[in-house]
């Protein structure tokens, strides 16, 4: 067979042969290209988000205005970085072409880890002191897990817990 799918005299079948550049680029591509950019704009609308969400479980009357003002100047900066990025990365290669999947990678894992010890420590305080948290709202979950990513591996919550009650650690 020829490129066409013909067999050649022999009998025997050759293989087709795509010389198709797209095609190349997509097999040397191999996921997603984490930049210095991309993570910026992720972190920031994560922090709005649960600043967002803070404000509301504790009723703070601003919290809409905050959210369209501060969610309207972002979507205005990520608009022109967004276009930066497409047409001219070369301005700022370190922000929109830089690949650092590996260091974002490692600290997701790290922060992930220190997530997990410091919600199963918080856990266990509340065990061993009898305190019960309300699950069915929006505060309750959050006083939880907000907690539990600052404490970083329970270490904080450790040092308050024996200063307050020295018995536990004994």
């Amino acid at each position: 067979m020829d490129t066409l799918g013909r067999m050649s005299r022999s009998g025997a079948r050759k293989r087709r042969v795509l010389s198709n550049p797209l095609r190349s680029r997509l097999r040397a591509k191999r996921g997603v290209k984490v930049t210095a950019w991309r993570t910026i704009n992720s972190l920031v609308l994560l922090t709005f988000g649960a600043t967002k969400a803070v404000m509301v479980s504790r009723g703070n009357p601003v919290a809409d205005s905050f959210d369209m003002v501060v969610g309207l100047v972002w979507a205005l900066i990520s608009f022109w970085c967004g276009l930066i990025e497409e047409e001219s990365p070369s301005i700022a290669p370190w922000l929109f072409q830089a690949d650092i999947t590996e260091f974002v990678l490692s600290v997701l894992a790290l922060l992930a880890v220190w997530a997990v010890s410091g919600l199963a420590f918080i856990l266990i305080e509340l065990a061993v002191r009898d305190i019960t948290v309300d699950t069915t709202t929006a505060k309750g979950v959050l006083s939880l897990v907000i907690p539990s990513a600052f404490i970083g591996g329970g270490v904080y919550g450790a040092v308050e817990a024996s200063a307050s009650d020295p018995t536990l650690l004994r």
